[in-house]
């Protein structure tokens, strides 16, 4: 019963995938340039179209503050807690205007078109449980972000359902030290109404804080665990403030 009441909305949002599949030519030609100024631009606005228009049909409104925060250059990584699926359309939307990748389960790769899109907007696949494919993303991601594209990962590796953040795994961090560029921290919160509330799509209401930017560069390797422990005590702390004023759990 559950999958035929998501059916319909489950092909609403794949169709919107659809329609940003459209904007490949774009990216790829941009792509093929070899600029990567260029290609991100192509990405940033494709992506800008596409959530969008995918926040839009899935009915999903979005309150968010602190995008003074984002870094003026690009090449940041975004670490982010993980409620629902929703959460990759609340961080594009935070971030408009910028190319972000995500680093997704390989299982992913697999899922029509969504798999497709994963790639076309330069994120990379987490293999778990394979320690040199883990190494290998890593040094791709950041060779990535040395080279402008910025990146988001949910360092809890898996989605809580609710307002509570899990811990964060380690290494989640790696991919800021080893490229030496900057963390941008976003705290979500009522994205979980979306679909994990109930295992029902429904429009949901969410509100998204950017966080101030953490650099680790220059730190030891106690300081920079403590600085990780500090960005995940602080995005917790903006969940639970966002969840005492959720508009959804007043209905």
């Amino acid at each position: 019963m559950a999958f035929i009441q998501n059916l319909p909305g489950a092909l609403r949002f794949l169709g919107t995938i659809r329609r940003f599949k459209k904007k490949h030519v774009e990216i790829d030609r941009a792509r093929e340039s070899g600029n990567p100024a260029e290609e991100q631009a192509a990405i940033a606005s494709a992506v800008s179209a596409w959530s969008l228009d995918a926040a839009r049909t899935m009915r999903l409104e979005l309150k968010i503050s602190g995008t003074e925060n984002i870094p003026k250059e690009n090449g940041f990584l975004v670490v982010a807690n993980h409620q629902s699926y929703a959460d990759i359309l609340a961080v594009l939307r935070a971030v408009d205007g910028h190319q972000l990748g995500f680093i997704a389960k390989d299982n992913l790769k697999k899922v029509p078109y969504v798999g497709y899109w994963i790639e076309e907007i330069r994120g990379l696949f987490l293999h778990r449980g394979d320690a040199k494919a883990a190494v290998k993303m890593i040094q791709e991601g950041s060779k990535l972000l040395k080279d402008g594209y910025n990146l988001c990962i949910f360092p809890e590796g898996t989605r809580s359902w609710g307002p509570e953040t899990g811990e964060f795994k380690g290494g989640s961090f790696k991919l800021a030290t080893k490229s030496k560029r900057p963390i941008l921290p976003i705290a979500i919160n009522g994205t979980y109404h979306f679909f994990e509330e109930n295992k029902r799509i429904r429009p949901a209401k969410a509100t998204v804080e950017i966080l101030s930017p953490v650099f680790l560069e220059g730190l030891n390797r106690k300081e920079q665990a403590e600085k990780e422990k500090e960005i995940y005590q602080k995005i917790r702390e903006a969940v639970s403030k966002m969840d005492q004023n959720d508009p959804m759990k007043a209905r």
